[in-house]
């Protein structure tokens, strides 16, 4: 419609230019209004995020949990993060007001699809007309007792619709779909250039990308998608208010020990990592009797991760009852070295080379894990080195070494593993008391269940003796962080061990706990000659040199006759 047409149709004169002006200004004022009412009605802002959620959105830590349990909110809490991200409306200005990319991942394509359905289809959170303004809104938590809803929402339930979507239609450009039929979609581009790769954890990571940002909702099939993400996520360009960030919504019943490396990170206080965790107890959205019956219908242990909220992944540790902080711990000490006996447990590589130092007291009331050291990308003779340099004046009594990795013959080389670590010992001036079967070693077994019990046992408080209620393992607190961190990691997955980070030095400690060791009277370093100390060729060309020497002067003494 042009101007003429529109003011015939308001019934302006074309002389009353003044008029005119005026009217076409109210017009503009009128339809403003309009938009921002139209703006003011969609899911975005009336969204009323409960507190904990509030906190869980206002963070600018690089990397953020959001776990709890079912029915808590946090899935649609994780959708509101990333709607906001995508439209670029976020309150707190974490992110690129456009142009920005994104990576969404679900479980599986079923679980794909119900991600986009809280982003993309009406029904996120419930919203009804205000009392008093008659304008829609957020159902809301009464302000006195934020358990409970406000009487007014409360008492006219039958009010409640459901919010328009959260990311709006206005804003969506293109939907490029996966399975359109059974809703899930691929890539999503919006009118602001953002864009948003949705993934299944069941197919192959992206490789190479660059994020602004990326959600994880609930258990990752494959884990390449955490790494790659880590990756993915580190700053280039961006300031850094706008870094890059990554944030997991997930229920601590599903498996991926990266998600409980995030939240043990926060909890030892992390810049880096914030941790938010969300009861179902806590949400006032859900009727009181639904929620007792929620709780009416599970086990003892469904409730522990399903209601409380707690990670089910401590029910999967090998060693769940190692407390480094509490009766497995100790205070830092010197080792009596002239009266105690000492071990040492090796598993070899040149990527990880994880080695352990233990005493046995004489009274044997505990082993002690004193000392351990993890090589990366070394050899047999640095690791000698390390070793000689905490022997001083007393023999270590014994070395236990991984038997797999201490039998292999590396190629180019005739002697495997454990004979090459002997040599580089004895170069160094390491001489163990006893020698064991696997040229100098004694073999850790590999039998894994069996080390794991054995360690177990040395995990165990002892009902009977002269040390009841006090466990074998004693570990000096803060000698070795990993330890603990390995200690922590060591978990089942579908009945077998899983191993998805380094655990050589929990091996050695396994492997000691299968050989056993006991309480032997040390001995003092015997310093040799340098005679003795020479390699064997340098011997051997001595005695060559002697033997000639001798002749010569055989033959001299024989001509003088």
């Amino acid at each position: 419609m042009d101007l003429r047409a529109l003011e015939g149709y308001l019934g302006i004169e074309p002389n009353r230019q003044q008029a005119r002006g005026a009217t076409l200004k109210h017009l503009r004022l009128v339809q403003l209004a309009e938009q921002l009412a139209a703006l003011r009605a969609e899911a975005l802002a009336m969204y009323l995020p409960l507190p904990k959620v509030d906190r869980f959105h206002a963070s600018t830590a690089k990397l953020r949990v959001l776990d709890g349990s079912n029915r808590s909110g946090k899935t649609t809490g994780g959708a509101f993060e990333l709607c906001r991200m995508l439209c670029g409306c976020d309150p707190h200005d974490k992110y690129p007001k456009k142009n920005g990319r994104a990576l969404v991942v679900g479980l599986d394509g079923d679980h794909l699809a119900l991600m986009w359905n809280v982003c993309g289809n009406p029904g996120a959170f419930s919203i009804i007309q205000d009392e008093d303004t008659k304008l829609w809104r957020s159902v809301r938590p009464d302000r006195d007792n934020p358990l409970r809803l406000d009487p007014y929402d409360e008492a006219y339930r039958e009010k409640w619709r459901d919010a328009p979507p959260l990311l709006p239609p206005r804003l969506i450009t293109q939907v490029a779909w996966e399975e359109k039929a059974k809703g899930v979609p691929r890539v999503v581009k919006l009118a602001n250039g953002w864009e948003a790769l949705w993934r299944s954890s069941k197919g192959d990571s992206p490789q190479g990308e660059h994020w602004n940002g990326v959600w994880f909702d609930e258990h990752l099939d494959n884990e390449e998608f955490y790494r790659e993400a880590r990756r993915g996520i580190v700053a280039t360009k961006e300031t850094t208010q706008h870094m890059p960030r990554l944030f997991w919504t997930a229920t601590p019943q599903n498996f991926n020990p990266q998600l409980s490396d995030l939240r043990d990170e926060a909890e030892r206080g992390s810049k880096h990592v914030d941790a938010f965790r969300l009861l179902i107890a806590d949400t006032p959205y859900l009727p009181e009797d639904e929620k007792q019956a929620f709780f009416d219908g599970l086990t003892e242990e469904e409730k522990q991760y399903r209601w409380y909220g707690l990670p089910a992944i401590a029910k999967q540790r090998v060693y769940p009852n190692y407390d480094p902080q509490g009766i497995h711990g100790c205070e830092p000490f010197s080792v009596d070295i002239s009266r105690w006996a000492r071990y040492v447990g090796v598993d070899p590589g040149r990527q990880h080379c994880g080695t352990v130092f233990f005493a046995v007291d004489p009274e044997e009331k505990h082993i002690w894990i004193y000392d351990a050291f993890d090589l990366q990308n070394s050899d047999a003779l640095k690791w000698a080195g390390e070793v000689a340099a905490r022997q001083r004046d007393m023999r270590f009594e014994a070395f236990v070494i991984d038997q797999q990795a201490g039998r292999q013959i590396r190629p180019g080389s005739a002697a495997n593993t454990a004979q090459m670590y002997l040599s580089a010992l004895k170069a160094a001036d390491v001489h163990p008391k006893q020698l064991g079967p696997l040229n100098g070693f004694f073999p850790g077994t590999n039998d894994v269940a069996a080390r794991e019990e054995a360690l177990l046992s040395w995990l165990a408080i002892r009902g009977t003796g002269a040390f009841a209620g006090l466990p074998i393992l004693q570990v000096m607190r803060g000698i070795c962080p990993p330890l603990d961190k390995q200690f922590r990691d060591a978990v089942y997955r579908k009945g077998k061990r899983y191993k998805h980070n380094a655990q050589d030095i929990l091996v050695c400690v396994e492997y000691m706990a299968g050989f056993a060791p006991q309480y032997r009277a040390p001995s003092p370093i015997v310093r040799l000659d340098a005679t003795a100390t020479r390699s064997v060729f340098e011997q051997f060309r001595l005695r060559e040199r002697r033997i000639k020497n001798r002749k010569k002067n055989n033959s001299f003494q024989f001509s003088n006759v």
